[in-house]
């Protein structure tokens, strides 16, 4: 069972009906994932859009963290963009309809946070109508950690870049 966290976007981790928070006391942690993204003139240093959804954590996200932890798997290295516009599901393993991927440019962690960006130049993915983004573990396939619906809509052409910055917190709390 995944407890859902009275924060938007936000998910209690669940370890079968022993709850343990991050340090292994008795209680829950939480993760919440928010995407920014930010839409360029070609050439301009200012975004002229920006907005902030909070994403779904998907069941097989929460399984890799865990498989992480063990030592037992590669950590996200791409992000990728689609057209779909199903709502995420915590089933969900890839996007609805991918037409993007690129590697993670830039990981900062803080504390209590993991920033992620990546980048849409002006020569990818022009011609498509960016409704959905995710989170993966490798080029091609593997596995989809999260996935969040774009507002507004991008119509991406040679005229803008796109940059996706992915904020995960983690913190202690109660379901």
């Amino acid at each position: 069972m995944i407890f859902f966290g009275a924060i938007e976007g936000a998910r209690w981790l669940d370890h079968g009906d022993d709850l343990l928070d991050y340090h292994g006391r008795e209680g829950v942690g939480m993760i919440r994932g928010v995407l920014k993204v930010e839409v360029f003139h070609a050439g301009q240093e200012k975004p002229f859009l920006v907005s902030r959804q909070a994403n779904l954590i998907t069941d097989v996200g929460l399984d890799h963290m865990r498989d992480l932890l063990a030592g037992d798997i590669f950590f996200m290295t791409h992000m990728a963009v689609g057209t779909g516009v199903t709502l995420p599901s915590v089933s969900d393993t890839v996007l609805e309809t991918e037409v993007f991927r690129n590697l993670i440019a830039r990981r900062v962690p803080t504390a209590e946070n993991l920033r992620m960006q990546m980048f849409i130049g002006t020569g990818d993915a022009n011609g498509n109508t960016l409704a959905e983004a995710g989170i993966f573990n490798a080029a091609s396939g593997g596995t989809m950690f999260s996935r969040v619906l774009l507002a507004p809509t991008i119509v991406k052409t040679g005229a803008i870049s796109v940059t996706l910055t992915w904020d995960y917190t983690f913190m202690e709390g109660t379901p």
